[in-house]
């Protein structure tokens, strides 16, 4: 079963503090275990000079500094990892073993020759990591000079400018996604090889032969679909012939619930389709819940059945909405059809405190939280009388959810009653909506 990981990576020098801090948070947020490396620096060319870089390593001893570091918020778990050798090759290498989802790096300040001479090491490895890294800085003194930062800028000018081109980036994002496993399950659904291993396994063929040849069909059925799967990074696979008979179980499934079953004959009626996040206790009760990608299967002479691939909906679909913003109080989060979120809020521990979110805090946000407007600012201590399943949705979840795309910069409250602005997309073709909202610019 996939594991979110977020990877903190430090030299034990600079701001550990806040490097923690930041890294366990995207933890809380994403439910991931914090993985906390240290590289011993090591180069095979020192010669001479390693003796020495040795003996002073052993005096220092950044194995017992290492094991000293811990997150912020105990409800954490975390391992550490101590390297040697070349810090960006090792940090590459544990970043690829372990398959991370975020890299945490301090950004140091650079002198003019140092800059003139090439890029730093955080500037190389966003070049080369296999996972999005998130910086940080250390606080700048007060007698530091201010520096220009033209990004900045843009984005105080122009906030809603660049929260709808948030938006644009991260749907196209999700609907490349959403499309390219839909297609693929397709593809796997017309291979030859396919239809007549899944055809030998329905009721009239399946009687017919023998126990050797009912083990053998079903294994290499199971081969064949399985290692597309593993291709693709599924966690479960399952095939079931149109009655709902399941012909093979393999790995995490989804809840049988009403949003898988409404899925399931979205199937049936398009040939193949992509689900929205679907809970699953079987991946876990503090799991982002599963993606499920199905495509019908051509009985060739026999009836059809449904091949369905399982993914966990934190490696992608979670991952590409929960990307840090340009703009401090921005969020983007999708939602189905009766304005249920399915995907993480980037306000976990204010649910928690107005009573939106249980107090356990790895459990997020998917399949939790409804998106309506309680009346009035719940951060502030305002009360509603109506339960939440009464009360009305957002501004932006009405039009969305009535298939209407579009935004509104005027202000409107969010689910927690805070007055935001918002642009919003509804995608028809797999049932749900993304909203990107900030807080309302003071006047």
């Amino acid at each position: 079963m996939f594991e979110p990981k977020v990877l903190f990576a430090t030299d034990l020098d600079g701001d550990l503090a806040r490097g923690l801090r930041l890294a366990t948070d995207l933890a809380l947020k994403h439910s991931a275990t914090l993985l906390l490396l240290h590289v011993v620096p090591f180069r095979a060319d020192d010669g001479e000079a390693l003796l020495h870089r040795v003996l002073d390593i052993s005096m220092q001893r950044p194995d017992l500094v290492l094991a000293g570091l811990t997150p912020s918020d105990p409800a954490v778990p975390y391992r550490h990892i101590l390297e040697s050798g070349e810090p960006e090759e090792r940090i590459l290498e544990v970043a690829e073993r372990e398959e991370v989802d975020r890299l945490v790096l301090e950004v140091r300040p650079r002198s003019g020759l140092r800059q003139a001479l090439g890029r730093s090491v955080v500037e190389r490895l966003v070049a080369r990591a296999p996972c999005p890294i998130v910086t940080y800085r250390a606080p700048r003194p007060a007698t530091d000079r201010p520096m220009t930062r033209r990004r900045a800028q843009f984005h105080a000018e122009a906030p809603f400018e660049a929260l709808q081109v948030m938006l644009g980036a991260r749907v196209d994002a999700l609907e490349r996604w959403l499309c390219g496993h839909r297609d693929a399950v397709r593809a796997i659904a017309e291979r030859v090889s396919v239809q007549e291993r899944v055809a030998s396994l329905v009721a009239g063929a399946w009687r017919e032969m023998g126990p050797g040849q009912r083990t053998r069909a079903r294994r290499l059925l199971e081969l064949e679909i399985g290692e597309f799967g593993r291709a693709m990074g599924a966690i479960g696979v399952h095939v079931f012939d149109l009655n709902g008979e399941a012909l093979l179980r393999r790995g995490v499934s989804a809840d049988l619930d009403d949003a898988r079953a409404c899925f399931l004959e979205r199937v049936r009626a398009q040939g193949a389709a992509v689900s929205v996040p679907l809970s699953a206790t079987s991946n876990g009760p503090r799991s982002g819940g599963v993606v499920l990608s199905a495509a019908t299967v051509p009985g060739r002479g026999a009836q059809d059945v449904l091949l369905i691939y399982v993914f966990d909906a934190r490696r992608d679909f979670l991952r590409i909405l929960a990307q840090p913003g340009p703009i401090p109080s921005a969020e983007t989060y999708a939602f189905d059809e009766r304005g249920i979120m399915l995907s993480n809020s980037r306000f976990p521990d204010q649910l928690r405190r107005i009573g939106l979110l249980p107090s356990d805090k790895m459990v997020q946000t998917p399949r939790l939280v409804r998106v309506c407007d309680p009346g009035g600012n719940l951060l502030a201590g305002y009360g509603p009388t109506p339960p939440v399943e009464q009360r009305p949705l957002t501004v932006m979840a009405e039009q969305a959810t009535a298939g209407h795309s579009g935004f509104d910069n005027r202000g409107y409250r969010d689910y927690r009653g805070v007055e935001v602005v918002g642009t919003w997309r509804w995608l028809d073709a797999y049932g749900f909506g993304v909203a990107a909202e900030m807080d309302r610019p003071a006047v």
